[in-house]
């Protein structure tokens, strides 16, 4: 074999995952092959344009944790990118808009001013909503301490650690619905950004939707 045709790893597909995979492999010496059976690297994350006036994104319609201390600047610092990125901030009163019968919620960007507006929207399911934001805010913060963390934690030690991923993490979306008791007005405002996951609650776990939550 070749010098041309060696490769210490060869990464298939060039989305977000693939590339940074890659590039870290790059970063670290490795010689690194990267397949694409589409015309354009970047999967979900690049745009295409038509009459050079209209700009349509493949998948990916935000970001976040892009904070200077957040955890996307701080994979992407790893690969020399600190100053060849510009995040744009969006709107962090209402990053998206929930429209159902009967209610409006703009989804804003902490998680107090979120809980607020889903009382004001739904007030007889206050209590379930506060339960249920508890879960979701917990295990959210729980997974994204897993992926910086130095190392793995061991077994035994989960559930001090993480016990909300413990309890909570495998099981759906409509369990958590159904624990908290909630109203089919909650359960519709606090799904409606499933498209971005792409499940319905009795297939999305609840660590899925507090990730991307």
């Amino acid at each position: 074999m070749s010098t041309e045709e060696h490769w210490d790893a060869i990464v298939v597909g060039s989305g977000i995952g693939g590339l940074v995979c890659a590039a870290y492999l790059a970063v670290a010496g490795k010689r690194v092959l990267v397949t694409e059976q589409g015309g354009v690297a970047g999967g979900n994350s690049h745009v295409f344009r038509r009459r050079r006036a209209y700009e349509f994104d493949v998948g990916v319609h935000y970001l976040g944790d892009c904070d200077s201390d957040g955890l996307l600047p701080a994979i992407l610092n790893g690969l020399g990118l600190r100053d060849r990125l510009r995040y744009r901030e969006m709107d962090p009163d209402g990053f998206d808009r929930i429209v159902i019968p009967g209610a409006t919620l703009d989804m804003p960007a902490d998680w107090e001013t979120y809980r607020k507006r889903l009382h004001e929207a739904c007030p007889a399911d206050a209590p379930g909503i506060d339960t249920f934001l508890d879960v979701v805010s917990a295990l959210g913060a729980e997974r994204r301490n897993a992926i910086v963390a130095p190392g793995d934690v061991p077994v035994s030690e989960l559930p001090r650690h993480a016990p909300q991923s413990v309890a909570w993490g495998r099981r759906t979306l409509a369990e958590l619905f159904a624990h908290c008791g909630l109203s089919t007005r909650a359960r519709t405002l606090l799904a409606a950004q499933s498209p971005n996951y792409g499940m319905a609650p009795d297939e999305a776990t609840v660590a899925l939707h507090a990730t991307i939550t």
